[in-house]
């Protein structure tokens, strides 16, 4: 009776498949990794963008450099309280990346610019002339 199997030489070669597949997708999935923390950036910085812009048309001016919270809660020019964003949604930002979005209020330009460095260590910066945001890292 003779005994059905694999031989080693079989295995080995099933094995060293296996690894030629895991060094292709590996970094393939990293890089993808990479793009998705980027694009949702991206997203988040659009998200406070058009936050800032209402902000600024309900008050007049935007809010104080690096006090994105003052979105969430504030009186409009006829004192009424109003919101452009939900502590959630800023809280959902926060959460998702590497560290707090920072939001600098550029005084002599008028504008502002908010930066975002994401879970894989890219900086996104978005500013108030830019439609889009820029990825760096």
């Amino acid at each position: 009776m003779k005994r059905r199997g694999f031989t080693l030489i079989e295995l080995m070669v099933v094995i060293a498949i296996i690894i030629i597949l895991a060094a292709i997708a590996i970094p393939n999935y990293i890089n993808m990794s990479k793009r998705a923390n980027a694009s949702r950036a991206i997203s988040d910085a659009a998200v406070l963008a058009t936050a800032l812009e209402v902000y600024k048309t309900d008050t007049g001016a935007y809010p104080v450099s690096g006090h994105l919270e003052y979105l969430v809660s504030y009186t409009d020019l006829n004192n009424n309280t109003g919101s452009a964003i939900s502590q959630a949604t800023l809280n959902q930002i926060t959460a998702a990346e590497n560290a707090a979005p920072t939001y600098t209020k550029d005084a002599p330009a008028g504008g502002w610019t908010l930066v975002i460095v994401t879970k894989s260590s890219q900086t996104v910066t978005r500013t108030s002339e830019a439609s889009i945001a820029t990825v760096t890292g």
